[in-house]
């Protein structure tokens, strides 16, 4: 749930918890109080039944004020014992009243959420959540958040390292997707997610509309938000990307596409001082490290680029396209070509396949170049801004058939933002 929902609660004691929980569907309710006694601070934490206001957990922790930091580094550990509590019965048979016809089936769909909403897990926790969202739907074939909570499993999963090439799945994906809408229209959470699939399959349109549609039911979602704000990147429109990084920080602050887009952004703008600045302090995800390679290797620094790309030695995928960069970098007359693997992800990937143009620009092989960016543009790729400013293109930028690849592109940009015109940007709440 985003802050900015919760916000008119702050500091205030004239809400009761039964209507708060009514409110945002809610069947339980975090209490937190803090006193101050002399020297000594006391936090008290409960979770709430809103049926019967009573406790189901509750914890105190107690510091001196000048050692008050250390509860705010346990409240994540805190947070997570009080949402692990099950479910009393009344609670259960209340779930009834809130979206599927079967009691269990909430119950199931509520711990797969539950999963999720930690945070901190991997591909084993995405299969439980997932497996608790099929059971959602066995037991109740008419639930629609549990038909997009699957399709988000897969969602979360590519965030995990799954890459996007397994077109088999992501046609379970969509078939998730369509059963979710046909159930409930509105369900903004299935849109927020279609759009995401739509722009890995290349479908533009069907992408940047399913965005729309979804924050038009929800415009506070800071994942729509992100799927609207990439795509606005890969059209090179950079300034409304950027609005939308503002609004998403608004939102969620700690939220990590608000803070490391806008060092993409300045670094396909050419801004390579201020996109330094912003990708060094949020490194450490595949992206934003690709994205600091690219970078170096635009300014000239091998170097550092290679001392990055050490730290993708987790990633066998990421790693073989920084290798394939780094190596068309230090000897491109050598013409190495990308291993197989590297190849195969990047054909249906638009970063990676933006990654091999690179590389083939920079051993000075414009038709290989011109092939890689042809596939990105299958992936939603149309940016003829991000070429032009990339140092890395300049060994192939006098070639004809790369120059006339780059006028056909500006033309079929034109073509599509008039199809999108005007540019939709949900205002600031």
């Amino acid at each position: 749930m985003p802050a900015a929902a919760i916000a008119e609660y702050a500091g205030s004691t004239s809400h009761d918890l039964t209507g708060i929980a009514e409110r945002f569907q809610a069947h339980r309710v975090l209490d937190l109080s803090i006193q101050q006694m002399g020297s000594s601070v006391t936090v008290s934490y409960q979770l709430i039944d809103p049926g019967s206001m009573s406790a189901v957990w509750s914890r105190q922790i107690l510091k001196p004020v000048d050692r008050i930091g250390e509860i705010v580094q346990c409240l994540p550990d805190l947070l997570r014992e009080g949402l692990s509590v099950p479910l009393t019965p009344a609670a259960v048979q209340r779930l009834a009243q809130i979206g599927a016809d079967s009691v269990e089936a909430e119950y199931a769909f509520f711990q797969g959420r539950q999963i999720l909403a930690k945070g901190n897990f991997g591909m084993t926790e995405l299969a439980q959540a997932e497996a608790f969202m099929r059971r959602s739907v066995e037991l109740d074939p008419g639930f629609s958040r549990g038909f997009s909570s699957i399709a988000e499993v897969f969602f979360r999963q590519i965030d995990r390292g799954r890459w996007s090439n397994d077109l088999g799945a992501m046609e379970e994906w969509e078939g998730y997707l369509e059963r979710a809408v046909s159930l409930d229209p509105e369900n903004a959470e299935a849109y927020s997610i279609w759009s995401y699939l739509h722009g890995l399959r290349g479908r533009r349109e069907a992408a940047y509309g399913a965005a729309v549609a979804s924050l038009g039911l929800d415009p506070h979602n800071v994942r729509t938000l992100q799927s609207l704000g990439s795509l606005y990147q890969n059209f090179g429109l950079y300034d409304e990307c950027l609005q939308l990084t503002e609004q998403v920080r608004h939102l969620d602050r700690d939220y990590p596409w608000g803070n490391s887009q806008p060092g993409g952004i300045y670094l396909f703008e050419g801004n390579f001082k201020k996109a330094e600045d912003v990708l060094v302090t949020v490194s450490g995800t595949v992206c934003t490290d690709l994205r600091l390679i690219l970078l170096f290797l635009s300014i000239g620094d091998r170097d550092r680029a290679e001392s990055v790309a050490f730290r993708l030695g987790d990633d066998p995928v990421a790693l073989g396209h920084a290798a394939f960069l780094l190596s068309c970098a230090r000897a491109p007359e050598v013409k190495l070509e990308p291993t197989q693997e590297t190849s195969s992800i990047a054909m249906n990937d638009l970063d990676f396949a933006y990654h091999l143009a690179c590389g083939y620009a920079l051993s000075g092989r414009a038709r290989q170049a011109i092939e890689w960016l042809q596939q990105a543009e299958r992936r939603s790729f149309l940016d003829p801004l991000r070429i032009q400013n990339s140092p890395l293109f300049d060994p192939i930028r006098e070639e004809p058939e790369f120059q006339r690849y780059m006028v056909g592109l500006e033309r079929r940009r034109n073509a599509f933002l008039e199809r999108i015109q005007p540019v939709y940007l949900p205002e600031k709440s």
